[in-house]
């Protein structure tokens, strides 16, 4: 039997990627992060223990089939049972989406630890609500969405679900600022709060790729009058190579208006998360230190913006006209990405549901 599984359940926005980039293979004499055929473990958690894994946007997004779940799920399941069945003092899950489990979901992922561990340590970092909504928004958008709504952090339909689960003694809630992490980096601080050894972790080298302002204008019209077509796992990773090439154009750093965000504040739900979570964030300090003051149209994509989108098609010799609207150029940077993918991974050849 397990010692404690530790349970690392996000936020979003709060350097999650880096921490299971960092940890994933990690296997010491006491501590072992959990192999379940991919880093983030949100996927799987989702089809195995919601009610209703088939509303999972990933799910959806890599249109992926039924039976394609039925097989995964089988996969993930055996993955999961030998991981809590092999003796380890502790044992990691991660996945930012955990939180988002209903509150069955969580009932049932309780269930299925405490069958094989003595305690679980829920561990989460808090996003403070005033930067919260710009990061969820980018998101949005980069999941597909032509016009995201501008949404809280909702801190108490996140986590009270988890409390009632597993107790205040058993969560650990962190804030994330810069300025209280361990040199400033989350996964040292993940680490040291909960003694892991950093000796066995792997650096993580990948750079900040927040999105510019002109890389959002230009996917926000992308995914209103783009040629994506369904949900396909070929769709989905051209789509993310499509993100990565757009964030070459621009230097505009992106904010929602300080207006825009002043209205989102949800107070009731801020003195929630200070007395269930014993999480306090200044609001007037963080507001004031919020860059944007002036609400940004998406719509108004500038000459220059479409200039540097025709020198990334030059760039990667992808032909285009002289006539093409913005929308065209996009379709053309978009095909040849769909194509690159189809090329590299064959859904014939390459498919494994345990890590789609």
């Amino acid at each position: 039997m397990i010692d404690d599984v530790i349970l690392h359940i996000g936020m979003h926005k709060t350097g999650s990627t880096s921490i299971q980039a960092a940890l994933n293979g990690y296997d010491s004499d006491s501590v072992r992060y959990a192999q379940l055929g991919m880093e983030n473990h949100s996927l799987p958690l989702h089809a195995l223990f919601n009610p209703d894994p088939y509303r999972h946007p990933a799910i959806a997004n890599l249109g992926m089939k039924k039976w394609q779940i039925s097989v995964s799920r089988t996969i993930w399941k055996w993955r999961l049972a030998m991981e809590l069945r092999r003796p380890a003092g502790r044992l990691i899950l991660s996945g930012e989406d955990i939180s988002t489990l209903p509150a069955q979901g969580v009932a049932n992922l309780r269930a299925a630890l405490f069958g094989h561990s003595r305690s679980v340590t829920v561990t989460a970092f808090i996003r403070d609500p005033v930067s919260y909504p710009s990061s969820a928004y980018t998101e949005h958008l980069k999941s597909g969405m032509a016009a995201p709504k501008i949404q809280s952090p909702r801190y108490r339909q996140r986590f009270a679900k988890f409390l009632e689960q597993f107790t205040r003694d058993a969560c650990l809630f962190i804030p994330y600022l810069p300025e209280l992490l361990k040199n400033g980096c989350v996964v040292a601080d993940f680490c040291h709060r909960l003694g892991i050894p950093e000796a066995g972790t792997k650096p993580d080298g990948r750079k900040n790729e927040r999105p510019t302002l002109e890389s959002l204008q230009l996917l926000a019209h992308f995914n209103q009058h783009g040629c994506k077509g369904k949900a396909s796992r070929h769709g989905f990773m051209a789509t993310q190579r499509l993100i990565a090439s757009l964030n070459t154009i621009g230097s505009t750093k992106f904010n929602l208006a300080t207006g825009e965000v002043d209205a989102t504040l949800d107070w009731k739900d801020i003195a929630w998360a200070k007395h269930h979570l014993g999480i306090d964030f200044d609001i007037d300090a963080l507001l004031k230190e919020h860059t944007a003051t002036e609400q940004v149209d998406l719509r108004d994509i500038s000459g220059q913006t479409v200039a540097e989108l025709k020198q990334l098609l030059d760039h990667s010799k992808i032909p285009w006209r002289g006539s093409d609207s913005t929308v065209d150029l996009l379709n053309r940077l978009y095909r040849r990405h769909l194509r690159d993918c189809r090329f590299d991974a064959p859904l014939g050849l390459s498919w494994r549901p345990a890590a789609i």
